[in-house]
């Protein structure tokens, strides 16, 4: 594990050009040639009107959870009741 910024150092809320980097590579992958994730949809990312992606944005993801997934969760919520 990483240690944490000090109190002396504060917090850094810019980022480095380093960091910023591989945003803007897969930015335009994404934007340009990605397919729309929400529920029902699946049209490409360009092909979005400004509404369409306000929608798109607020509508449910298609995610299900495997079985070993919901085991972890029902282990998760067991050790929440008992502490």
């Amino acid at each position: 594990m990483l240690p944490g910024p000090s109190a002396e150092e504060g917090v850094k809320t810019t980022l480095s050009l380093k960091q910023c980097l591989p945003g803007v590579w897969h930015w335009p992958k994404y934007r340009l040639l990605g397919r729309c994730w929400a529920q029902g949809c699946g049209r490409l990312m360009v092909l979005h009107s400004p509404w369409a992606l306000y929608d798109c944005s607020r509508t449910p993801l298609a995610i299900t959870l495997t079985d070993a997934g919901m085991a972890r969760v029902v282990i998760a919520e067991a050790e929440d009741l008992i502490a």
